[in-house]
């Protein structure tokens, strides 16, 4: 990664690398360039960075400090000559009497001349190891992130066109429900001018009801029954009429004569449009048909979604 590497820059042909922090771990941050193969620290050539380099002055103090190669008599000479120019030593000194000169000097210990060594670090017998890094070249280029703006686009077009087609299967599959919804019928209609919707007519067959049901034996037709309802539609629009099943069963409840008849077979309309249940309004239905037999005793008749 970009955030685990630095650039150096090389002091002596000013090429530039790209060196690892592990890699100068390694080599105790000393690089070798591989352009003219000059030795150097990698982290005090860093690419934009500043690095100030204290350079010390020499010191009034320093004729002072010795080394460990000076020799006994050099320190001797650099002590007696601070003692003769020693102005405190010189002019400052009272005048005192030879025995009490004597006694002084008997008595006073004499102070130590301390002086400060500087060591050097021993050269190192073992060489440090050196990494040679090869220049790379930094080229600031666009093309990565073209190609990366292209991807995001063909990606996120995908799951446009995927939510989108989703949400089309919805609408057309649900179509018969959604249909009769006012949020989505100006779309149904403007879709079903142009595509054949196939949208049946809305039916709650919870909404109808059987106020009434009389069966009585037909007045002219001798063997035939007459059977009445009164179907009350509580929906808040007119919806078709539903099929009736008429069940005749025994004293111990056995099925003797089962028919469904169909709003066609029960409706009379002389064209092709279908007559609707009226909202809130009862509507007279009656049936004809033969009776089934002495033994059927008990009735029932159920409404049923009819057939489209």
């Amino acid at each position: 990664m970009l955030s685990d590497s630095i650039i150096t820059t090389c002091p002596n042909c000013k090429a530039q690398f790209r060196v690892t922090k592990g890699q100068l771990k390694i080599a105790h941050e000393q690089v070798r360039c591989g352009n003219c193969l000059h030795v150097f620290s990698a982290t005090e050539h860093k690419e934009q960075s500043f690095r100030i380099d204290d350079k010390k002055k020499p010191s009034d103090i320093q004729h002072n400090l010795t080394t460990p190669t000076q020799s006994a008599k050099e320190k001797k000479d650099i002590t007696e000559n601070r003692n003769a120019t020693n102005p405190q030593e010189s002019s400052t000194s009272a005048p005192s009497l030879p025995n009490e000169k004597a006694q002084t000097e008997q008595t006073a210990p004499t102070s130590p001349r301390r002086t400060l060594e500087i060591k050097t670090a021993a050269e190192p017998t073992v060489p440090v190891p050196t990494l040679t890094i090869e220049r790379e070249a930094l080229v600031l280029s666009s093309t990565s992130a073209k190609k990366t703006k292209a991807k995001n686009t063909f990606w996120l077009s995908t799951l446009i066109a995927a939510i989108a087609g989703i949400a089309i299967q919805y609408l057309w599959f649900n179509r018969v429900e959604l249909y009769w919804q006012k949020p989505y019928q100006p779309l149904y209609e403007t879709l079903c001018q142009h595509i054949d919707c196939n949208i049946p007519q809305r039916f709650e067959l919870d909404k109808i009801q059987n106020k009434k049901l009389i069966i009585q034996p037909h007045k002219e037709l001798e063997g035939a029954i007459n059977i009445n309802l009164l179907l009350l539609n509580s929906a808040s629009f007119e919806q078709p009429y539903p099929a009736i099943a008429l069940t005749f069963s025994g004293l111990k409840g056995e099925t003797i004569a089962q028919r469904v008849f169909q709003p066609k077979e029960y409706l009379h309309f002389n064209n092709d449009t279908v007559p609707l249940l009226p909202v809130n309004q009862p509507a007279q239905v009656s049936l004809k048909l033969m009776s089934p037999s002495l033994r059927a005793i008990n009735y029932k008749a159920e409404l049923l979604a009819p057939e489209q």
